[in-house]
């Protein structure tokens, strides 16, 4: 059975273009999570690092994705519940419009026009979380990361109400 989950590792790594990650290096809820690093739509790099005292929500999705853009929209409507907190929201495309297609400034702009993002959206090319998810990668999916730097919560496809609701008890409310 590790033969297989393995060999299937390799294909998904292979068929995304990305590097062949380490058999088991999916971070797990609880551990400490690494620096990451994405290009917004402003060709800017932002990095994980830079909202370390916020509790930060990594929401990654394409473009193409109809779940995606369900949530995208849904977690907007939301958005100024939690607006005044100590969290940090950021968009993360792995893809643009068109599947294989890469997330572009233009790309990045649209998506954030289209879905009236009130938050940060950046390019997340070929890693579309597969630090936090063993392949296959599923789309949308959601990452919190608490104050202190550790995974608190990862999901594929989870409702809106329990991404919220798990923001809140990574706040200590």
């Amino acid at each position: 059975m590790k033969f297989i989950t393995g060999l299937l590792t390799l294909i998904t790594a292979a068929l995304l273009g990305g590097p062949i990650p380490a058999y088991g290096a999916v971070i797990e809820v609880g551990d400490n999570v690494p620096e990451f690093c994405w290009t917004d739509l402003n060709d800017a790099k932002v990095c994980s690092a830079m909202f370390v005292n916020n509790v930060r929500v990594l929401i990654y999705g394409t473009g193409w994705c109809p779940d995606c853009n369900k949530e995208m929209q849904e977690i907007v409507q939301r958005f100024n519940q939690i607006k005044d907190k100590a969290v940090t929201f950021i968009s993360l495309s792995a893809q643009g419009d068109l599947q294989g297609a890469p997330p572009t400034s233009e790309f990045l702009k649209s998506w954030k026009e289209r879905h009236a993002i009130p938050f940060l959206v950046a390019a997340s090319p070929r890693d579309a979380g597969r630090h936090f998810f063993a392949p296959p990668i599923y789309i949308p999916n959601v990452v919190i990361i608490g104050r202190d730097n550790r995974l608190v919560f990862k999901a594929v496809s989870p409702k809106v109400e329990q991404i919220f609701a798990e923001v809140n008890k990574a706040l200590g409310e």
